[in-house]
């Protein structure tokens, strides 16, 4: 039987073994090495783990790594003592656009976070603009969105159910006006719902209606 050689004084990266001791599981004996990191913390670590060099500290060396390292635009600066609610690394990082933020390990390492929360919010500017320029070069002509010109229904903060037609509380009275090629036409303020509705149905005929039918004929 060959016999297993001790590690007792033994270094490894930064752990010096100190004691040994033997524990059996799955019906077969493992050994444990009682180690003293440089930085000093002491662990129980596997023998196999110190021989294949896959155990170099305590743990601290790879957080000594992250720090000073980019991910994304995330900078680490330090590593936050003491583990998070899910029990994880933490570290706060500073951020390009000069923000802090406390990000954990496995959110860094795994790409899940590249930034304070500005990159989404860049993102999101980019897609606005890459739709409005969508828009404004397949549904907007004249300065006016065809899509808005012929739809039926009317915007969830509408108080009447008529697109062009609002309450004004402020006066008691309902108010009638129509938005065309970047102008706003005022109709009018009325006592009755019904004739402020119908003012913005002449309207419609009268501005709206020959500017849909000129479209059609090209």
């Amino acid at each position: 039987m060959t016999q297993r050689k001790n590690l007792i004084d033994q270094k490894f990266g930064l752990l010096t073994v100190l004691e040994k001791k033997s524990e059996k599981k799955a019906g077969s004996n493992r050994i444990y090495y009682l180690c003293q990191c440089e930085c000093g913390n002491k662990k129980w670590i596997r023998s196999d783990a110190l021989k294949s060099g896959n155990a170099k500290s305590c743990g601290c060396r790879g957080d000594r790594d992250l720090i000073g390292k980019k991910f994304g635009k995330l900078t680490v600066i330090n590593k936050i003592e003491g583990k998070s609610k899910r029990r994880k690394k933490e570290y706060l990082c500073k951020c390009e656009c000069g923000n802090e933020k406390i990000v954990c390990r496995d959110d860094l390492i795994s790409s899940h976070t590249k930034s304070c929360g500005c990159l989404h919010k860049e993102k999101c500017a980019i897609n606005s603009k890459k739709a409005f320029n969508f828009l404004k070069e397949n549904d907007w002509i004249e300065g006016t969105s065809i899509t808005q010109l012929q739809r039926e229904k009317p915007i969830r903060t509408n108080t009447s159910g008529v697109t062009g037609v609002t309450f004004e509380s402020r006066k008691g009275k309902w108010r009638a006006y129509l938005e065309f090629k970047g102008k706003r036409y005022n109709l009018g303020s009325f006592e009755d719902k019904n004739e402020a509705i119908n003012a913005r149905k002449e309207a419609e005929e009268k501005i709206i209606k020959p500017f849909l039918e000129r479209l059609k004929e090209k």
